[in-house]
Parts: C-alpha cells; structure tokens; sequence
C-alpha cells in the first residue's frame, strides 16, 4: 500500500495529449498498460466478486485469470454468477464483455441454451468445443484439428524467420516466438494420446528450424544439448513432448471437483462430465 500510495498518490500526469493539451490524464486515474502493477491491483479489486462467486454459488469450477474467468456448474447456478457479475461487478470496475463471452453445454441445443441466457447476450456453442486461455476443449476430432492448426501456425513462422539476414536475430526470434514456452499451456487440456504425436513433430520442426536458421547440422547429441535450459549456458530449445504427461497431469488434479466421478478412467478430463454440465468463459475487455 506504501508503495502504490508513493506511485500513484500524488497528482502527476501520465498522459498528455497534443491535440487537446487541455486533456491530462492523471496518476489517480488507474494503471496504464504495460505498468506491472496492472494486474495486481485488477485482481486485488475484483477479489471480493469471485469470493462472493464461491460462497453463493454452488460451482464446480471458479477459476480467474486476471479478468479471463472460466465457471462450470448448473445451469442456474452459473447464470447466479453471471447476474453477480453483472449487477456487482462495475462497482469494482468490472464490466463484462459479452462479444467475448462463450456459453458452452454440449448436451443441449444452442436454442434452449439461449434461453436460458437471453439477458447476457452470450454466444452459445453446443457442439465441437471452446478454447479457454489457447487451450482446446472438447471433443478429441476439435482438439486435434486445434492442434495442428498450432502446429502449421507455427512452422508458417519459422518459415517467415530465414528471411531476417542477421544470424543473431534469427537465433532470438527463434527462441522466444516459436519455442516451447509459446505452446506449453495449449496442452494442458490435451490427453496425451492425442497431443503426443503433435508434440513430437514440433520438436522436430524446432530442430529442422535450428538447423536451417544457423546452417548447421543437429546430430542426436547435440539436440539433447540444445534443448538443456539457458542457466546451464546452452541454447534453451526445450522439447515438448516429454512435458505433455506433466501438464496434463497438473490440469487432472486442479480439474478433480469436476472430474468423472466413479470406475471410469482416472485420465478423463472434466470436459466428458460437461455433457451434463454447463460452462461459461468470462472476458472482461
């Protein structure tokens, strides 16, 4: 509190515009983009609405990211939520972007789900899948169409890299645009029996890339080297196929609440009890 009251507490102007030099916009006015403060006190500010979520309605799932939230559970208990959201939330400066928003319950038609939510003004998918935060969910012929659209979006960039003349840029671009760390979370929803395959053919885009873009030859052992992380002095390549099971496994136990419950396979994500259950993916603008 000292320090944002030291940050933000006088009156300083942040923006000034040259075509109105009348129009000052000041510190007290809020974080601006880019300030690291930003989603802090976003999510210091909407606190109080996600904890009100959870003591009043009774949801599988209530879980924020910054202003991204995704809610599971029965129909009328998510639509409580949303009313919450609605009616409490510009208080906290909270307004919901319904062009954003998507409602998704596979075991129902998009009419009946509209009715339910003609209020909100939520775009309703009944059937396919959603994307929630880059990750695909739903039925395994949309996660895997999902996939390798990542994957050729991907190599469209890798391809667009050979046309930078400098070997040093190249070699940067390379790394924090297309490595790992951009693929990781898209993942997180997959069960390895279909994310797998896709993760293996990106390591060997990565390498052939690698290859190509510093005009070298990748034996076996130097590709393990490469993929070793930068605090051991190497290139931090990182492959993805062998963190597929991790990352699976980690939204397995965060995801148990809305898990199949009873002697089904324990490696069924939530999205097969969703079919009588109801979703909904809440974007702030």
């Amino acid at each position: 509190a000292s320090f944002l009251n030291l940050k933000n507490g006088r009156k300083t102007p942040y923006l000034f515009f040259p075509s109105n030099p009348r129009i000052l916009m000041q510190s007290q006015e809020g974080t601006q983009q880019g300030d690291p403060c930003s989603m802090l006190l976003f999510s210091l500010a909407i606190q109080p609405l996600v904890r009100r979520i959870s003591r009043e309605c009774r949801l599988d799932l209530n879980r924020w990211y910054a202003d991204d939230g995704t809610l599971i559970g029965p129909v009328h208990e998510v639509v409580k939520a949303l009313r919450i959201l609605s009616h409490a939330g510009p208080d906290a400066g909270f307004h919901i972007n319904v062009s954003k928003c998507r409602a998704y319950w596979p075991n129902t038609t998009p009419d009946t789900l509209s009715s339910l939510l003609n209020a909100f003004s939520v775009q309703v998918i009944s059937s396919g899948g959603i994307i929630l935060l880059g990750a695909p969910l739903g039925t395994d012929s949309f996660i895997r169409s999902h996939l390798l659209h990542k994957l050729q979006s991907c190599q469209d960039a890798l391809t667009l890299l050979e046309d930078i003349p400098d070997a040093r840029t190249r070699f940067h671009m390379h790394r924090v645009t297309s490595s790992v760390c951009r693929v990781e979370h898209v993942f997180r929803l997959t069960p390895p029996t279909l994310s797998l395959s896709v993760a293996t053919k990106f390591d060997r885009l990565q390498l052939d890339a690698y290859s190509r873009l510093n005009q070298i030859s990748v034996s076996t052992d130097m590709a393990t080297q490469i993929g070793l992380p930068i605090r051991l002095g190497v290139h931090g390549f990182t492959p993805l196929s062998p963190f597929v099971y991790a990352s699976y496994a980690a939204s397995l136990i965060e995801a148990a609440p809305v898990r199949v419950q009873g002697p089904s396979n324990p490696s069924v994500l939530f999205y097969q009890r969703m079919a009588r259950r109801f979703l909904i993916h809440v974007l702030n603008p």
